[in-house]
């Protein structure tokens, strides 16, 4: 008996060690919740919630990638500008402080929001959110917004992939969410987490 149980501690030290190795070489082992699904009533109601949930990373992080489409059938317009707008009024009243709207290309030397905001600059994203995690270490986190719909279909491939991809993180979030969004003439939002520096917020399309 008292080989069996130290067979089985044995099992799962590995079994932390293996999990612990995997996190630190930036695999998440799932995507985890921040904001539950909730009702949506305005941009400003929103971007309260971001900036109470995400103040440790609005304080402790230099830089926010924020990540949209335009001009797009994914998202309704002005409805990222506006939420935008108002979370930076939210920042604005914590010890975080005002955040300057810069574009990629610029410096910036305190507080920032890059936005990302066309199909066209996704490449220019990626690489300025690899560098600047090089260069400055944990300072720099994504903040990307998008509309969703309850009927997208869940692709079978994320069923067994380790490392997500962005598909699978939206299919993944999005189907883990629906269980708790029970009232169908509701529209909600949610925010999701991915490794250390990616978020993700979710709005219901109308």
């Amino acid at each position: 008996m008292k080989k069996v149980t130290l067979g089985i501690f044995a099992l799962l030290l590995v079994i932390g060690g293996v999990m612990a190795s995997l996190i630190q070489r930036g695999i998440s082992l799932r995507v985890a919740t921040l904001i539950k699904p909730s009702e949506f009533h305005s941009s400003a109601q929103v971007a309260q919630a971001l900036a109470a949930r995400l103040f440790p990373e609005l304080q402790s992080k230099k830089w926010l990638v924020y990540s949209f489409r335009e001009n797009t059938s994914t998202m309704e317009p002005s409805l990222a500008r506006d939420l935008l707008t108002n979370l930076l009024k939210e920042v604005a009243k914590t010890p975080a402080g005002d955040y300057q709207v810069k574009a990629l290309q610029e410096n910036c030397e305190k507080h920032c929001v890059f936005l990302s905001n066309t199909i066209e600059t996704e490449k220019q994203t990626e690489d300025f959110f690899s560098k600047s995690l090089q260069e400055e270490g944990a300072v720099v986190f994504r903040l990307q917004v998008s509309e969703f719909s309850a009927q997208e279909t869940f692709p079978k491939k994320c069923e067994t992939m380790q490392r997500l991809n962005e598909e699978c993180i939206r299919a993944i979030s999005i189907r883990d969410s629906l269980r708790k969004m029970t009232d169908p003439t509701k529209r909600y939002f949610f925010v999701k987490k991915y490794n250390h520096n990616f978020y993700y917020l979710f709005i219901e399309k109308k």
